[in-house]
Formats: structure tokens, sequence, C-alpha cells
């Protein structure tokens, strides 16, 4: 009975020590950890904080803090959430957008309105204790994303931070304290659904991730709204998104202007396209109101585009009637076909249809106000990509370079690729001129004006102090002037001195130098100008400036404030940061940017004296840090189960299990024909760097040898490889054929659980041909 006793005494000592483990590596971060996330449909965003500790938390010194669009310490949005309130242990805490959801709203602790809650994919959270706001810094309990990193739209892709629920469970309670490293979503959450809230609330130690969702070639769902001519919304989702594109047609754009002006419509672009694109909202709206039954068929094997849309045929249930096909009979869209046709069939009816709408001059096609520009011919134009694609004409089977894409009928396009063309039996036509290969000119040093003043394409270097940093945008200036520089892959400080060689480009107007050759010189100070509101304009694009003494009048959907001086100058101040409407601010310092054809101002300093006071409050507030509290758990650790640490010596054997490695291989190559395997004339790439990662940390790093192969041996776990982008390449398709030749990688990389050897982890790039789909 005494030794039986003892058997039970001691595996109570080791479960007391492995919980005592499990609770102090996350106490090693800080208390709490975040346990759900969620960031869904509109305003349904909230953040669920969990106690894994044995003690009551006092929130009052913890700060919830959104990095907005890769802001980070010095430059950016930062918004600050003061908690309040105490955590029972085991129980969690619930932050909520205060318009979310009423399920949402029915678990929140805490339902507010501040930019803090208000995050995107593309946010960095963190969960600070004694959180500093003028330094953006504090003891950090957890955090999710990385600060300083505009991803784009999310972090991670299939377990992602944009349109999903992700849910920490008790395997991977362990919290993110480094800000600043790559983040991967996947190692601390399992995902689940967007708008699942069935989990928040309460901290559930194990969560099963739904079975995924098989592709089908139907779905029945009801509209929700029309978003433009070819594109609406709908419920419920399909395949994780509510928005369907419509295939095989491309109908006028209004992103561009918030409306248009009859009087131009027909001498106008812009105002043309706008026009025709609002003509062709009220068409589709005609075909389906929010609630019409629809059928939306796709193409299973390609059911998203790279936006995360789905892409669909509309049929309206009442009456089977297409509406993809009866906006092309209506002539309020034109066909759009881009290589691989999935459906020649599909291919000559629309055509057809297209070819009797010109013929009657219906719509787009009509004779009184007939479009200018088709909406690939506009977005080429207006977003400066240019025309990428060469023509292909279905008849006579000949292909055109880009530029003469009208000597293809609209009737019988199809875009390529040229290497596609060529793979699909296409033949160059005899009176057409390929582009010849660029004959790129030296670049040449210059200031920043001169550099402005150049022409589009011209290769620059320019050299001058970041004042600002705006997601992949620096702004910087030198005695002269100042001007942008777009960068994915250099992330500068503000004050630092860089020099820039590129080519120079417009971004909806915004002049900048884009490349990835940027260096860090020096470090420099910039004071901004005091500068008059009627003064902001091209002269002062992107200078480091200060506005003072100036009242907020309005704000718009777009975060856009308008603001006045007292001589009764307007100016727009972007920020998602609250200006106070009626307010008057003394100083607001920030760079000038221009986009939708305005100039505005990106802060980086809002000043209100009244508010410089209140500030201080929290200083004097430190010592409410809790610090003898914060000693109790500390206390606990040392419980004198140390005796018991020979446990751990026991349990050694476990760390075995790592030792056990397995090899992970696969090859890097160029995929000539672009169609997302390995095959003829397709060749492998030397010298690719592919980096591995393993909870956001580096762990091995390897290069492709002469074969285009690599090998790296790891133990078992789930691991991040990052493949190194070749120059002029990009990404091809992903999981196009079979795993031994398609290509796995996205974004750059390949997430794997690795049980077993691996021998088909590979990544394909191509040439960047340009596929014209709108943003």
């Amino acid at each position: 009975m005494k030794t039986t006793f003892k058997v039970i005494l001691s595996m109570m000592m080791v479960l007391s020590l492995v919980l005592s483990f499990t609770v102090q590596s996350v106490q090693a971060a800080g208390k709490l950890v975040i346990s759900e996330y969620i960031e869904g449909t509109g305003y349904n965003k909230a953040v669920e904080i969990y106690n894994p500790t044995k003690e009551a938390v006092d929130l009052s010194t913890y700060s919830f803090v959104n990095f907005v669009n890769g802001a980070n310490e010095t430059s950016g949005t930062v918004a600050e959430l003061k908690l309040s309130g105490t955590i029972a242990p085991g129980d969690v805490y619930v932050i909520a957008n205060q318009n979310a959801a009423p399920e949402i709203l029915a678990q929140a602790d805490l339902k507010t309105g501040s930019t803090a809650v208000n995050f995107n994919g593309d946010d960095t959270l963190v969960l600070f204790e004694n959180y500093n706001a003028s330094t953006k810094s504090g003891d950090i309990n957890d955090s999710i994303g990385q600060v300083g990193v505009d991803p784009g739209t999310a972090f991670g892709s299939a377990v992602s931070t944009l349109d999903m629920t992700l849910v920490r469970t008790a395997d991977n309670l362990i919290a993110d304290t480094d800000i600043h490293n790559a983040y991967d979503p996947s190692v601390q959450f399992t995902a689940l659904p967007k708008d699942t809230f069935s989990e928040l609330g309460t901290f559930s130690a194990h969560v099963t991730p739904p079975a995924p969702e098989v592709p089908q070639a139907e779905y029945h769902v009801n509209v929700v709204r029309v978003v433009d001519g070819d594109t609406i919304k709908v419920s419920p989702d399909i395949m994780g998104s509510d928005t369907i594109r419509f295939v095989n047609i491309d109908t006028p754009e209004t992103y561009h202007l918030t409306s248009y002006d009859p009087a131009l419509i027909d001498t106008d672009l812009n105002q043309n396209q706008k026009y025709h694109g609002e003509v062709a909202k009220k068409a589709l709206n005609e075909l389906l109101a929010p609630g019409t039954p629809v059928t939306v068929k796709v193409n299973p094997d390609n059911i998203t585009d790279q936006y995360g849309r789905v892409l669909g045929q509309v049929v309206r249930e009442s009456d089977n009637v297409n509406t993809n096909l009866e906006m092309v009979k209506q002539g309020m869209a034109s066909t759009y076909f881009i290589w691989p046709v999935a459906n020649m069939e599909d291919y000559h009816m629309f055509q057809d249809a297209v070819a009797e709408a010109k013929q009657n001059h219906l719509g787009i096609w009509q004779t009184a106000h007939p479009l200018l520009e088709l909406a690939f011919e506009f977005r080429a134009r207006y977003d400066n990509k240019g025309l990428q694609r060469y023509v292909g004409d279905s008849q006579t089977k000949l292909y055109y370079a880009p530029e003469d894409f009208e000597k293809v009928p609209v009737e019988r396009r199809i875009f390529f690729a040229q290497e596609e063309a060529i793979a699909q039996g296409y033949t160059v036509a005899p009176d057409t001129t390929l582009p010849a290969d660029p004959v790129t000119e030296p670049a040449k040093e210059m200031m920043i004006q001169e550099a402005r003043t150049a022409a589009i394409g011209t290769n620059v270097i320019v050299s001058g102090t970041v004042t600002a940093i705006d997601g992949y945008n620096l702004y910087i200036q030198d005695e002269t002037a100042g001007m942008v520089v777009r960068s994915k892959t250099v992330t500068p400080k503000v004050g630092d001195v860089i020099t820039a060689t590129g080519s120079t480009t417009e971004y909806y107007g915004l002049y900048q130098v884009e490349t990835e050759n940027v260096k860090v010189t020096a470090q420099k100070t910039v004071v901004p100008v005091v500068t008059a509101l009627n003064q902001i304009g091209e002269e002062t694009e992107a200078e480091y400036i200060a506005i003072e003494k100036i009242k907020v009048e309005s704000v718009n959907t777009h975060n856009e404030y308008t603001v006045t001086d007292a001589a009764g100058h307007q100016s727009l101040v972007k920020t998602t940061e609250p200006l106070e409407i009626g307010a008057t601010y003394d100083r607001i310092e920030g760079v000038v940017t221009y986009s939708f054809n305005a100039y505005k101002l990106l802060p980086t300093s809002i000043v209100k004296t009244a508010d410089v006071p209140t500030t201080e409050v929290p200083t004097t507030e430190a010592p409410t840090t809790e610090v003898p509290t914060t000693e109790v758990p500390t206390t606990e650790v040392p419980t004198t189960e140390v005796p018991t640490t020979e446990v751990p010596t026991t349990e050694a054997p476990t760390t075995e299990v790592p030792v056990i490695k397995h090899n992970v291989k696969g090859f890097v190559f160029f995929d000539q024909n672009n169609n997302g395997k390995y095959d003829t004339p397709d060749r492998k790439l030397s010298n690719i760097r592919v980096d591995v990662y393993q909870n956001g940390k580096l762990v091995e790093k390897v290069k492709t040898d002469k074969q285009g192969r690599y090998t790296v041996n790891v133990a078992v776990g789930r691991y991040v490889l990052q493949f190194d982008q070749p120059k002029n390449l990009v990404e091809t398709f992903q999981n196009a054929a079979a795993d031994n030749i398609d290509s796995d990688i996205k974004d750059g990389k390949v997430t794997v659980d690795i049980t077993h050897d691996l021998n088909d982890v590979t990544a394909g790039f191509a040439k960047n041909v340009g596929q014209l789909r709108k943003q």
C-alpha cells in the first residue's frame, strides 16, 4: 500500500511540475496570452485574452495596441486601448468592436470603437503591460503579426489573419514576445471559418477545425449586394469568400472617381469610364436585387483568383438567366478571356453575344456616348501597369503584341503570355512588331528635384533622409525636394539617409522610385517646414511638413479629414487615429502624399495643447505596476518542488523525439511556359537560398545545388520553408499538377508538418507576364 501511495504521489508531483513548467513558459513572456482572434465580416472583430496562471490578473496596467498597416515604433499609426478590470485564473477577457455582431457582443467584456479594435488582416496586435505611448514599447505579453511589416492583406495563408477566426489550444499556448520576427499564425492558432463565434468567451484546451471544404461545381446562395457591374457579394460564403467576380466578362470601372460630370463623359477618359461603370452597376442591380437566389457555377480546380474572390457564372434561379451572359447581351460588358479558357463552348457563346451587341450598338458599343476605353485598357493606363498580355485571334491562330490588341476583334480575343500563345499553336502575326528587349540605360545620380522632373522609366540614383514610412512607401527628401522610394524588402528607419537605385514611375499619381536596391549610408534629423494649407500640392509632394492652428471640419469614409486654417484654406489629413470634429489642433506633422486625385497629409505627429497634460498622467501611474503582487507568482515557482527537478532528468528521454530527423527535399525551377509544373522547356535553378523556420526562428538555411535541388534535415514538427525569389521572376501557379513536379509556394513559402521524409517540396518561378486582373 505504501508503495502504491508513493507511486501515486510521484505521479502527482510529476504532473504538478509539468503544469508548473507550462505556466512558467507563458509567464516567462508575461502573465496573459491572446487565446482567440476574430477578423470577420464588416465590424466582426474581437480578441480574447486568457489568464493561464493561478492568480487573478489586474488589467489596469495593460494596454492592447494596434500597429496599423506596417507601422512601427517611430512611424505610422499606432492605436492604444487601455484595459481595466480583472481576469480570474483560467478565465478570459473579450475585447470587441462595438459594431460587431450580437453573438460577439454577448461575450464581450469591453465594447469599443477604438482604432485598436478596428484591425484588419495586415495589422499587428500587441498585448503590453506598462506600455509607454511615447516610445511605443512596454512589457510584451503576446502578439499577433510583425511590427514594421505590412504583409499586403494578411499574415499567413491557409491559416490567415484575414477573414478567419483563430483559436489557441493547450498545445500551442507559448506566447510570441518577439514583435519583430517573421510571423506565421499557423504556429500559434487553429483556424476556423470566418464569422465563427462559438468558441468566444471561454478557453477550450482542444478545438477541432472543420474538415477542409471540398470545392463543388455549383453553389446555391443569395445575393447580398452588387459591388459593380461584374462583382457581387453573396451569403453564405463560398470557400470562405463572400465575393463573386463574374468570369468571361469585364465591365467598366467605378473605383477611380466618386462621381462623374455628365458634360465630360464624351471627352475625358476617366469620366467616361466612371459613367459607363455606373450604368453597368445599375443594370446588374436590376438583374440581381438583394436577396435574389442564384446558382454560382465555378471551376472546382480554379475556384478563386489571386485576390480571394470566387470566379463564377451567376445564374438567377427564378428563370435560369445567366447574368454574366445577359450583361454581355445588353452591351453592359465586354467579353474577357485569359488563357487557359475553361470551356470553349462557353467561349463561343459569349463571343457570339458580344458580336451581336456590337452590331446593334448596345450599351458600351453605342454611337451616342460610346465607351472610350475597355476596362482592361483603362486599368493598364490608370494604374500605370501598361498592357502586358499578348492578344490571340482564336479564328486565325495569330497573336499580336499587347498594344496591337485592336487588330483582333473583341469577339475573337484571347489574352496570353507569349509562351502560352506559342504553346497553343499560335504564331506571331506578320503585320505586328513584337516589343524589342528594352535597352537599359545606366542609372544616373541626381538630386531628388531633378529625378522628379525626369521622364517615367528613367534609371536614377537618389539619396535622401527617410522622414516617414507608410507600408512599402519610404518618404525621403534632400535639400531640393521629396519623393517616395517603394521597396518591399528593405526596411530602414526614420532618420536613415538612404541611397536608392531604380526606375522612376507613378502609382495613382504619386511619383516614386520602385526598387529593392536601397542602402543606408548615414543618419540625419529633418525638421519639418511649417506650411500653409494652400501650399500643399505638387511642389511639396512627399515632403515632411507641419501645419499649425487648423480646425477639423469633417471626415469621409476613407478616414480623410477636411481641415481648414484661419485664412479659410482647406486640405486633407488622412489618418486612422481619430481626430475630433470641430476641434482645433495646434500642430500636425507629416508627409504630403497623393491618391485619388487629391493631395493629403499623412501624419507622423499630432499635437493638441490640451492633450499634453493628460498624456503625462499615465507616467505618474507607473508605480501601480503591482510589482509586489507580480512577485507572488514567482515565489510560487520555487515552491520547493525543486527537489523534484530530478524528475525532468527521468523525463529527458522525451527530448529524444527531436533526435529522430527526417529529410525534406525538393527543387527550384524556372517555369518557362508558366503552367505551374516542371516540364519541357523548364529548367532548374541553382544557388537559390532556402531558409527553414520553426516557431518564427531560423533553424537551417541551404542553397540549391547545380541541379537545382536542396535537402534539409529536421526533427519532427511544423516548419516554414522560405524560398528566395530569383531576380526578375515571380511565383508561378501553386499546386497545378502532381506533387513531384508542381510548385508548392505561396507568398514565397511553404508550411510543412514533418512526421516522415518529404521529397517534393518544390518552388517554381516564372516571368512576370502581368495578368490583367482587377485589384
